[in-house]
């Protein structure tokens, strides 16, 4: 794979981990399938050591990937990854940085291509460069199972107005995971620390305050969606709900409050923009509807859903298979990357189901 080699020594990924050591093996086979070109920091803060031995047993199978793995302590919530990151953040010394899961997969000439765009842009216009987005599932949601599905994210092209109130509309938290300048990302992260911000509502709005974010028209991240992210975290169920049952509506106002104070708007401009925010936010942060939401994810597994789904993903694929063919293409990609995951994929059922 031919690399412009130079540019990519211009970002640093991230890479945090909590738990769901499987998705962590997974994601460095890839990055080894792929021959990353970046410097990757693996920052861990599980409550147990399980990523750090299942990446010490198997290193000689990505002897490629240039990363280096800091243990944290142990912490779970959104606050201690804002830590964790504001304190690797303060180690990196490229222009640039991405914040990559371990339950994604970036395709690495598109990564190239975002870098490429800030380069060029010597104004400063644009804080941040992303391409598309294609979320996935896989059979039974497993981290090595088979693509079951695969669809396009549409993005709001208000990251790219020159006004400040409209990209603040169109904002949400991907921003987390586009190229980024890293002084912008050391800023954003440094305010959730400094002021105890555990949610990401802050996190996904800040950055819209500084400049525009260009979003480009290639597949650039696959994405797994799915009770996957939850059920992997199985060291510590009980967290998860203490985190989910704080009083987010408050933290909510809280972190869209210093947004909007941050900007210096002020007077019936300024509480007519909060009310807006807090409303397209309002309902993820009710903690019922995270109840439910959350319920939902762990009963994805049982006979009545299965039998549900398998009835949607009939009617759905039928009915696909009459639309034109650059329209089916969001549902059956065959771009070279994700012929790289399905590679991925099955490497990872073969090492994972030996006796």
């Amino acid at each position: 794979m031919a690399y412009d080699l130079e540019l990519a020594k211009k970002l640093t990924i991230i890479t945090p981990l909590y738990g769901r050591y499987e998705m962590t093996l997974r994601h460095l086979l890839y990055l080894e399938a792929v021959r990353c070109p970046f410097k990757v920091y693996i920052t861990d803060g599980s409550f147990d050591d399980k990523n750090l031995e299942i990446i010490e047993a198997n290193k000689h199978r990505f002897p490629h990937v240039d990363y280096e793995y800091h243990r944290y302590p142990a912490g779970a919530g959104l606050l201690e990854l804002f830590k964790r990151m504001a304190d690797t953040l303060a180690k990196i010394t490229t222009p640039y940085v991405i914040r990559y899961d371990n339950d994604d997969f970036l395709d690495m000439d598109v990564v190239l291509q975002c870098v490429a765009f800030l380069e060029q842009d010597s104004k400063h216009e644009y804080i941040a460069c992303m391409g598309q987005i294609h979320p996935f599932t896989t059979y039974k949601n497993k981290c090595f199972g088979r693509l079951k599905s695969l669809w396009h994210w549409s993005f709001n092209r208000q990251y790219e107005s020159d006004s400040l109130e409209e990209r603040l509309r169109g904002s949400d938290d991907e921003y987390e995971i586009s190229v980024a300048r890293l002084s912008v990302m050391q800023a954003a992260y440094g305010e959730c620390v400094k002021h105890g911000y555990y949610l990401n509502r802050f996190l996904g709005l800040y950055p819209s305050t500084l400049g525009k974010t260009k979003i480009l028209p290639s597949a650039y991240n696959y994405k797994q969606i799915g009770h996957t992210i939850w059920q992997c975290v199985t060291e510590d169920n009980n967290r998860i709900t203490q985190i989910l049952t704080t009083d987010e509506i408050a933290e909510t106002q809280r972190e869209i409050g210093a947004v909007i104070e941050s900007i210096g708007l002020t007077g019936e401009r300024a509480e007519t923009l909060k009310k807006q925010l807090i409303l397209d936010w309002w309902g993820m942060q009710d903690p019922k509807t995270l109840h439910q939401f959350v319920e939902f994810l762990f009963y994805l597994d049982t006979s009545y859903f299965r039998k549900v789904l398998k009835l949607y993903n009939w009617f759905t694929v039928s009915w696909l298979r009459r639309l034109p063919a650059t329209i089916r293409y969001l549902y059956f990609n065959n771009s070279k990357t994700l012929q790289v995951i399905k590679q991925v994929l099955q490497q990872g059922r073969e090492l994972t189901e030996k006796p």
